[in-house]
C-alpha cells in the first residue's frame, strides 16, 4: 500500500492543511512583486516545509494560474522545469554543494520550459560551515531568475549571514481542528468508512500534530489497527 504522506502530498496551496500565515505571507510577497531570491523554511519535521517548497518551485514556472495554485499541465511537466533538489543530510561535502549550485550562474534557457531556476536544499543545517559559506556566495550573487529555498529543522545551525540573506518563514504544528480536518480528508481519499473521531482523539493524546506522522497513522487506522495502535508511528 502506498503511503498517504507521499501519495496524497499537496500539490497546491489550497490542498495544504495548516500554515495559513506562511501561505498568506508568500502569496502577498508574490503579488506585490517583492518575492525574495532566498527563502528559509524552518520548523519541526513533517509539517510541510519541503511540500510548500515544491509547490512554489512549480508555481513560479506556471503562467496559467495564480501563485500557489500551479495548473495540472505544469504539475505534470515538473521534470521539464529547471528545479533542483538536494538533501544535505545525504550530501554535506563542499564538492557536493559545488556541483549542486554551479548551474545557477548559467543563463536561463530560452526554451519554452521554465521561468525560474529553483534550488531546494533540504536539511540545510547539516551543511558544513565551508559549504554554507559557498552557498552564501551564490545566494548573494543570484540573478533574478534564480530562487533558493532552504527547509530546515535547525535554523540556529545555519550561519547568521546565510539566514540574513533569506526571508524566513516559520512552520508550526497543526492545531487540533487542523489535525481533525487532515484525518477526515485522508480517510475520504482512502475510501475508509471508519469514524475519524477515535483516531483524532488518539493523536491528540499522543501529541502528534505533524502532517507526515498523521498520514502514517491514518494508513495504520485504515488497515484495521485500533486507534491506540495506529498512532504508534515514528516521531522526531
Amino acid at each position: 500500500m502506498s503511503q498517504s504522506s507521499t501519495k496524497y502530498r499537496p500539490k497546491t496551496f489550497k490542498q495544504v492543511v495548516g500554515q495559513v500565515n506562511v501561505l498568506k505571507k508568500l502569496t502577498s510577497l508574490w503579488d506585490k512583486k517583492k518575492f525574495p531570491n532566498g527563502l528559509l523554511f524552518y520548523g519541526p519535521k513533517g509539517v510541510g516545509k519541503t511540500t510548500v517548497a515544491r509547490i512554489i518551485s512549480v508555481s513560479v514556472q506556471c503562467t496559467h494560474s495564480k501563485f500557489g495554485e500551479p495548473c495540472l499541465a505544469c504539475r505534470q511537466n515538473k521534470r521539464n522545469f529547471p528545479i533542483f533538489e538536494l538533501n544535505a543530510s545525504e550530501s554535506t561535502g563542499i564538492l557536493d554543494i559545488k556541483n549542486f549550485v554551479k548551474g545557477s550562474t548559467f543563463e536561463l534557457s530560452s526554451t519554452k520550459f521554465g521561468k525560474k531556476k529553483v534550488y531546494i536544499l533540504d536539511e540545510s543545517h547539516k551543511l558544513s560551515d565551508s559549504s554554507q559559506n559557498l552557498l552564501l556566495k551564490y545566494i548573494e550573487d543570484s540573478p533574478p531568475y534564480v530562487l533558493w529555498i532552504l527547509p530546515t529543522t535547525r535554523p540556529d545551525k545555519l550561519l547568521d549571514t546565510l539566514r540574513d540573506r533569506c526571508r524566513s518563514c516559520r512552520f508550526v504544528p497543526l492545531s487540533t481542528d487542523e489535525v481533525a480536518l487532515l484525518v477526515q480528508r485522508l480517510l475520504k481519499k482512502l475510501k475508509c468508512k471508519y469514524a475519524s473521531e477515535p483516531l483524532v482523539d488518539a493523536l491528540y493524546e499522543k501529541q502528534i500534530n505533524g502532517g507526515r506522522a498523521i498520514a502514517n497513522a491514518v494508513d495504520n487506522y485504515a488497515s484495521g489497527l485500533q486507534p491506540e495502535e495506529a498512532v504508534q508511528v515514528d516521531i522526531v
